[in-house]
Formats: structure tokens, sequence, C-alpha cells
């Protein structure tokens, strides 16, 4: 019976190693290459060389991009630049050219006030005159119209200083108030240029 058992376990021990064997041997299969090892090395190289190949390429193009994208915002900066640099010039003769248009309307204004000055004054040398000769003549008549006369022309006289005075304030004024419009008006620009 001992011997039967024995038999029976063996064959049983036989039969379990039997159907490993297809098993060891296709995992044998599987990690085993099916071809030689220096065409898995070549792959491999040639895997990682068109990797890097790829990425000098990859590299190359972004060079040549930012290359681009340099160059292209020089030339953008460079008519920004000139853009810049003609408005500029634009404003500076536009300044000039108000600027002599000012003084141009500033003379004549001056002028004018000047041919109004001497205007006035010759009016009011007229007046003096016509007040002297009047009070004079006008003494032989009666007081009252001495003394109408005499207010009359004492109120065209006070007019006239009044139109003096309305002249030079007009005239100081026009000019400040010219000055300091093209003083900002230049340094506005000259702000703005910088």
């Amino acid at each position: 019976m001992s011997q039967l058992h024995m038999g029976l376990r063996v064959k049983i021990f036989t039969n379990k190693i039997s159907r490993l064997i297809p098993l060891i041997t296709g995992l044998k299969l599987t990690i085993r290459p099916s071809k030689p090892v220096w065409l898995y090395y070549y792959y491999y190289y040639y895997d990682y060389y068109y990797y890097y190949y790829y990425y000098y390429y990859y590299y190359y193009y972004y060079y040549y991009y930012y290359y681009y994208y340099y160059y292209y915002y020089h030339y953008y900066y460079y008519y920004y630049n000139y853009y810049y640099y003609y408005n500029y010039y634009y404003y500076y003769y536009y300044y000039y050219y108000y600027y002599y248009y000012y003084y141009y309307y500033y003379y004549y204004y001056y002028f004018t006030s000047l041919l109004l000055l001497l205007l006035l004054l010759l009016l009011l040398l007229l007046l003096l005159l016509l007040l002297l000769t009047t009070t004079t003549t006008t003494t032989t008549t009666t007081t009252t119209t001495t003394t109408t006369t005499t207010t009359t022309k004492l109120l065209l006289l006070l007019l006239l200083l009044l139109l003096l005075l309305l002249d030079y304030t007009t005239t100081t004024y026009y000019y400040y108030y010219y000055y300091y419009y093209y003083y900002y008006y230049y340094y506005y620009y000259h702000y703005y240029y910088y």
C-alpha cells in the first residue's frame, strides 16, 4: 500500500510539473527577445536620435520664431519711433506756426492799441483845449452854462481816461494770457514727446 501511495504521489507531482512547464516556457519566450540584442540597441538609439533630432528642430523653429519676432518688434519700434519723431516735429512746427501767428496778432493788436492810444490822447488834448477855450469864453456868460459845460467835459475826460485804462488792461491781459497759454502748450508737447 505504501508503494502504491508513493507512486500516486510521484505521478501527481509530475503532472503538476508538466502543467507548469508550458507556463515557464511561455514566460521565457515573452521575456527573451525574438530578435538579436544589437537590433534592439539599434532601435533604442535610433529612437533617442529621433527624439533629440525632433527637439533640435523644435528649438530651431522657436529660435527662428523669436528671431522673426525680434525683427518684427524692432521694425515696429523703428516705425513707432519715427512716428513719434515726425509727430514731435509736426507739433514743433505747429507750435512755432502758432507762436509766430500769436506774435503777428500780438504786434498787430499792440499796433492798433498804440494807434488807439494816440487817438485817445489827441482827443484828450482836443477836449482840454475845448475845455480851456470854453471856460475862458464862457466867463462872461452866466455861471450855469459854464458849470454845465465844464461838468460835461470833465465827464468826457473821465470817460476817455477809463477807455485808456481799459485799453491798457486788455492789452496786458491779452499778452500775459497768450504768453502763458503758449508756454503751457510748449511744455505740454515737450512732455508728450518725452
